[in-house]
């Protein structure tokens, strides 16, 4: 039986005492620490393989984002189709800033950069994508999920 460098002494002397006897049988001392070995090089492969993966920001960061976009809301602006995605350390932010139709470009525009500000204020290491939108156009629904749900054609 081969033993990893890194196996605890325990583990190392009682193997070791156990081959000296002639046999090739893990002793039940062994097993304990064996195990502890297995379970922990485990963890550390899914923690590296899951840092890899992208995956939706936890429930803390996300009522983070829900409270810093709070304020805005009392200032006409709604907010729908929250995305988030994690890769690594970096956080990605999308979301719809629905606004009225009477603001000019600019008073959209800059209204939008206060909220990506915000956000990337709270949310360290995040890179923010939004996407302005009338609050009265029905079209500004239709985007909700992530695939755009299709329009209706009537032939005329």
């Amino acid at each position: 039986m081969v033993v990893a460098a890194r196996t605890p002494w325990p583990a190392t002397t009682t193997l070791g005492k156990w081959r000296s006897a002639g046999t090739d049988v893990a002793p039940p001392a062994a097993a304990v620490p064996c195990e502890r070995i297995v379970v922990t090089g485990v963890g550390l492969v899914r923690r590296s393989v899951g840092g890899l993966m992208d995956r939706a920001l936890p429930e803390p960061e996300l009522e983070t984002i829900r409270r810093t976009l709070e304020p805005f809301e009392l200032e006409s602006l709604q907010f729908h189709a929250l995305r988030t995605r994690q890769a690594g350390r970096r956080a990605f932010i999308s979301t719809h800033v629905l606004v009225p139709r009477a603001w000019t470009v600019q008073r959209g525009h800059d209204e939008v950069e206060r909220v990506e500000a915000a956000l990337r204020e709270r949310i360290p290491d995040a890179t923010v994508f939004t996407h302005l939108e009338p609050i009265e156009d029905p079209r500004s629904y239709a985007d909700t999920r992530l695939d755009r749900e299709q329009q209706r054609r009537t032939s005329g």
